[in-house]
């Protein structure tokens, strides 16, 4: 299930428009493009924290999803987190990224 685009909430007006874009890879499908699922097969022995969040590169306005992935300190007690990986809501294409080299307009960041 593929969607044609997002909606922009402007928080001082509250006007809201729809930005036509095709998103393929979601958190929010039930199939082999749920970037969660895909995240698993890319790094099937890592542990992935906290939301996928739903970010825009203001260059190029590619969509991306970031999930942060780590291992546990010690017995699944406390967590060590490495970095982020983002796929592309278009092409499913990813990057991964150590925690102190994640792109500064990656936002919202939550493990």
């Amino acid at each position: 299930m593929e969607s044609s685009g997002y909606l922009v909430v402007d928080a001082t007006t509250r006007n809201i428009s729809f930005v036509p874009k095709d998103i393929v890879y979601s958190p929010w499908v039930n199939s082999r493009n749920d970037v969660l699922l895909l995240a698993r097969r890319l790094m099937p022995s890592k542990v992935f924290w906290g939301y996928t969040t739903f970010q825009i590169d203001p260059e190029t306005e590619d969509i991306y999803f970031c999930i942060f992935y780590g291992d546990y300190a010690c017995f699944r007690a406390g967590r060590e987190v490495e970095g982020a990986i983002l796929i592309n809501a278009t092409t499913g294409a990813y990057e991964r990224y150590p925690m102190d080299e994640i792109p500064a307009w990656v936002t919202g960041i939550s493990f």
